[in-house]
């Protein structure tokens, strides 16, 4: 199978199983540049109200950049308050960006540790679901109560038969707060022995 040179062929080929994901581009000074202005007005505080036409515009123009404005996209979006508009408007120009952006954003993935990693989750189950699956199962494990609960939420929402075992093993042992949680999961997921449980 040959992959495609342009980024649109290859990332169609990627979604589609053939190719791997393009590998992280590395931007030009000029790019780093246009991207940080782009950023600054997706944090302004008028960027969800009288600024939202700029806004949109500075989010169309990210998505057209591409590859090269995905690191500082992913600064944005694990290093910015959770709740901010440039957290919030740099995942939606990464989820508008689509599988174009999986190889930078996976080249970013070693170096961010789990709280940021699942900052990133909401882009990676649409784009990205099956490499970052291995990470969510994983994080059913996790003693940081926040973490925990994200993984709940996300398995569920995906309703991943593989962590239907994982759940059921937290309907007791998990903390309180999760315990919902996981029950909704369970009930999204179905299958053997969830009935019983409850």
């Amino acid at each position: 199978m040959v992959c495609f040179a342009t980024a649109a062929v290859a990332g169609f080929a990627a979604m589609i199983g053939h190719c791997p994901p393009a590998p992280a581009v590395r931007a030009t000074p000029a790019q780093e540049a246009r991207v940080r202005e782009l950023i600054a007005v997706l944090a302004d505080p008028h960027a969800r109200d009288s600024n939202l036409e700029e806004t949109r515009q500075a989010i169309a123009a990210l998505v057209k950049l591409g590859p090269a404005a995905v690191p500082q996209l992913v600064r944005s979006v694990t290093e910015a308050d959770h709740f901010s508009s440039e957290a919030g408007y740099s995942n939606l120009a990464l989820k508008e960006m689509g599988r174009p952006a999986v190889g930078p954003v996976r080249a970013a993935w070693a170096r961010l540790g789990n709280a940021a990693r699942w900052k990133l989750m909401e882009f990676r189950g649409l784009h990205d679901y099956t490499a970052a699956l291995p990470f969510a199962l994983a994080s059913l494990d996790a003693k940081a109560e926040d973490v925990l609960l994200q993984a709940v939420q996300y398995l569920g929402k995906y309703k991943e038969a593989k962590a239907r075992g994982p759940l059921l093993d937290l309907l007791d042992a998990t903390i309180p707060a999760a315990r919902w949680a996981v029950i909704d999961a369970l009930a999204r997921i179905g299958g053997d022995g969830v009935t019983d449980a409850f």
